[in-house]
């Protein structure tokens, strides 16, 4: 019975060993570690990263804005019709919609760029490939997968224990009894510090990574600055305010945790939340 509970012990410990060396490795993120990633730091990803897919096409409006492809004034965009020619997929489907509904304000350049469905999955997609982001997937099972992986030896050594213990003794019925219980502290712990990491709670999937990187890149481009910090971040903040309006900053955080969304939300309901269903994100 000894063995028993020596070996209960040891699962017990080795469960809860992998969350938590998760969380030492994410406080211990070093700037040298950095350079190993292999992101381009276009405004499509960093805009991503930085704030989702509402900051996504914020950073590409001002990239756009920034190359005098775009206009804007009091809130209203306008686009100029030149300079076209180079733009990459993710821009031209935003200055498409910036010529339909630009002069009704970024907000709804947002909503009706989340509706007309740009490549914000494969966006997403590159930056989990990378380890800024958790996959929805991750998201909401690991933790959760962690914890019965945990209950399984758990459950078996328990099963053995009453299988070679003499029962209606004390000894036994202290032992089992704690065993037993065992099974619901355990998981439960394990379950909560893999739900502790950086990029598993709430609607903010970046990782520990992920953040560390935007801290330490340089924001030296107006798109680069909105990417990372949103409008509040950019140096001429009469520039911010002429594109912006009065709409809000878009970010993680802002996102509405709800399946009946629409536009910019639904399409970040889509990235993270496996009940959603699929939604046909484009490439």
């Amino acid at each position: 019975m000894l063995i028993l509970c020596i070996l209960y012990g040891v699962a017990a410990l080795l469960g809860i060993a992998w969350p938590l060396a998760a969380l030492v490795a994410d406080a211990r993120i070093r700037p040298e570690q950095l350079p190993t990633v292999d992101l381009e730091p276009e405004p499509r990803l960093l805009g991503m990263l930085g704030g989702g897919p509402g900051r996504l096409v914020d950073a590409t409006v001002m990239d756009l804005v920034d190359r005098g492809i775009v206009t804007a004034r009091g809130g209203a965009l306008t686009a100029t019709g030149t300079g076209t020619g180079d733009l990459d997929l993710t821009s031209a489907s935003v200055l498409g919609v910036v010529e339909e509904a630009g002069g009704e304000g970024i907000a709804e350049v947002r909503r009706r760029a989340g509706r007309r469905v740009l490549n914000f999955g494969s966006a997403y997609g590159h930056l989990a490939d990378r380890g800024l982001v958790v996959r929805r997937m991750r998201r909401q099972w690991e933790p959760l997968g962690r914890a019965l992986a945990v209950l399984a030896p758990l459950a078996l050594v328990t099963y053995m224990m009453m299988a070679a213990g003499q029962f209606g003794t004390s000894a036994y019925r202290t032992s089992v009894g704690l065993a037993l219980a065992g099974w619901v502290v355990f998981p439960v712990l394990t379950w909560c510090l893999g739900k502790c990491r950086r990029g598993y709670r709430g609607s903010d999937p970046r990782t520990a990574l992920g953040s560390a990187y935007l801290r330490a890149l340089d924001t030296d481009t107006p798109a680069r600055q909105v990417a990372v910090h949103g409008f509040a971040g950019l140096a001429d903040q009469e520039l911010a305010a002429s594109i912006k309006g009065d709409s809000q900053d878009s970010a993680w955080e802002s996102l509405p945790d709800r399946k009946h969304a629409y536009g910019i939300d639904d399409v970040a309901w889509s990235l993270f939340h496996p009940a959603a269903g699929d939604y046909a994100l484009g490439t």
